[in-house]
């Protein structure tokens, strides 16, 4: 089996995620991330979408337990408050040890309405901006796993992120906790 996106570009990866980390390591948080989020917007709006299977009304990939770093997620609160989240997903989810132990459909994100279509659209968490498949959409109605857009530029915004909130991490469904 062959190097994984990671392990191929790791080391230009880190060298972009250190350059980041220099211009953004005394923005204010809330700028940093506002910014970070236009920077990956703006690469994604690069892209050739034609063979990208995500569409709107497509919400496969938000049965995920969602990460995002500590500075992410004081602004992700910021953002959505007075957002009405699913009581019963959030509460499910908070039920359990181990978020991978659920079944697929308790996995939903609790900020899709009942069409399945994200509340929180323009304030989603990087994570959420950056998954991108670029095979058969039909995988998606079949609920399989199937590969991802891959960037050089968007994996070092989600390092610098990372490193900006010193490695710490927090899963959305134990932030939102009502």
């Amino acid at each position: 089996m062959g190097k994984s996106f990671y392990e191929t570009y790791k080391d230009i990866i880190r060298q972009r995620a250190l350059e980041l980390h220099e211009i953004f390591k005394n923005v204010p948080p809330m700028e940093a991330v506002k910014s970070l989020y236009k920077m990956v917007d703006d690469e994604i709006s690069k892209i050739d979408k034609s063979n990208m299977s995500c569409k709107k009304g497509c919400y496969f990939c938000c049965h995920d337990e969602v990460v995002m770093s500590e500075m992410e997620a004081s602004y992700f609160l910021e953002k959505i408050d007075g957002v009405e989240v699913d009581e019963k997903v959030l509460s499910l989810q908070n039920s359990v040890n181990d978020f991978t132990k659920l079944k697929w459909a308790d996995m939903k994100c609790p900020l899709l309405d009942k069409n399945g279509e994200c509340k929180v659209y323009e304030n989603r968490p990087l994570i959420c901006r950056t998954i991108n498949s670029i095979d058969d959409p039909q995988l998606c109605k079949e609920k399989k796993l199937h590969p991802q857009l891959y960037r050089i530029e968007i994996a070092s915004i989600q390092m610098v992120l990372i490193m900006l909130s010193n490695m710490k991490n927090v899963s959305l469904h134990n932030l939102i906790v009502k």
